[in-house]
């Protein structure tokens, strides 16, 4: 994996109980790297990241948790709320999540890839 902005990428792991007081939902923080294609034959750091079995893996853009006169980390921790509590299939939970947290005045570009293990 690698990251040109310092938004993490999640995982949620399969449905089934999780211990009270924890999340379903881990970000994964990689290292920021150039934009690809922005410098030729610029080094990228890579991490490698064991994914549970029917983990779900959600990369989006700042558009997604960014607004006006917040923190990020305000803006993340709705996106963990917000996906933590589905139990959608991928194409749902996809598709949902900007409805549910993008505000009235969104402006601000979004983009969201999904990826789901299979056993």
């Amino acid at each position: 994996m690698t990251s040109l902005k310092r938004l993490p990428i999640t995982t949620r792991r399969a449905s089934g109980r999780v211990p009270f007081g924890s999340s379903s939902l881990t970000f994964l923080v990689t290292p920021v790297n150039v934009p690809i294609g922005v410098e030729r034959d610029s080094p990228y750091e890579e991490v490698t990241v064991a994914i549970p079995a029917n983990a779900t893996l959600v990369a989006f853009t700042d558009g997604l948790v960014e607004r006006r006169g917040e923190t990020i980390d305000v803006g993340l921790e709705r996106l963990r709320r917000t996906a933590a509590a589905q139990r959608l299939p991928l194409e749902d939970l996809v598709a949902k999540l900007p409805a549910e947290l993008a505000p009235d005045d969104h402006s601000d570009d979004t983009a969201i890839v999904g990826v789901q293990w299979q056993n």
